[in-house]
Order: structure tokens, then C-alpha cells, then sequence
């Protein structure tokens, strides 16, 4: 019985990270673009930005549409938490309506620069999960 419950602790724990993993990354060769009904001055105030292409704009109806082209961007906050990753290179990022402040990304391994590699930002606490259920496991 024991090993049947810790079989399935470990089941979901690599099922979450397979999830986490990929809900909140996005990597085409081609432009990637998202939007919200909020503004983008209430976006800017409730997010921290990271990477090289984060464009934001306002759209017609007075929300926010994020346009990533040839570059990487992730947004944490209320409104988005994801990473784009557009490896286009024959097209530019946009230029963006708005000032968008780039934080230093403390996630990779090597403690880079916001200019690294985004796969290195996905979140991690899917494999938080999954090392706490091997030692479960292990026990």
C-alpha cells in the first residue's frame, strides 16, 4: 500500500511539472502576440519584465497587446505570467509605446543578465515538486 501511494505522489508530481513547464512557455518562428483588456500602464505597474523584446502598445479599446518578435520576453505579475520566445531572426522587435524597465534575471543557473536564454526562466517549482516526491519516494 505504502508503494502504491508513493508511486502516485510521484505520478503527479512529474504530471505537474509537465504542465507547469509548458502552460507558461511559448517558442515559435514566427511573431508571438497576446493581449489583455488592461491597460498597459496598470500592467506596467503590476509586472516585472525580463528579456529582449517586450513590446507593449495600446490597443483600441484601450487595453494592452504584447507583440515579441526575434527575441525572448516573460512577464510576471496579475495579468500575465508567461515567457514568449520568437526565433525569428528575419524580422525586429517592434519598438514599444511605452517604457518597459528590464529586470536582471537571477534564474539561470549561471546568474545571468536578463539576456539569457528564456528556457532558463521557465518555473521551476514543478521540479521543486518532483525532487520532493523522489525523496518521498526514496524514504
Amino acid at each position: 500500500m505504502k508503494t502504491i501511494i508513493r508511486f502516485a505522489l510521484l505520478a503527479i508530481a512529474i504530471l505537474s511539472v509537465g504542465v507547469t513547464g509548458q502552460s507558461n512557455y511559448e517558442e515559435g518562428r514566427f511573431a508571438l502576440s497576446d493581449s489583455r483588456p488592461q491597460s498597459c500602464e496598470l500592467i506596467i505597474d503590476t509586472s516585472r519584465f525580463y528579456g529582449t523584446c517586450c513590446s507593449l502598445n495600446t490597443t483600441t479599446a484601450n487595453g494592452c497587446v504584447l507583440n515579441v518578435k526575434n527575441g525572448w520576453c516573460r512577464i510576471t505579475g496579475q495579468f500575465w505570467s508567461y515567457t514568449w520566445n520568437s526565433t525569428d531572426d528575419r524580422i525586429t522587435c517592434d519598438g514599444s509605446e511605452f517604457e518597459i524597465e528590464y529586470t536582471p534575471d537571477r534564474t539561470t543557473a549561471t546568474g545571468g543578465t536578463n539576456t539569457d536564454s528564456p528556457a532558463a526562466s521557465v518555473p521551476l517549482a514543478g521540479l521543486v515538486a518532483l525532487s520532493a516526491a523522489i525523496s518521498a519516494f526514496l524514504l
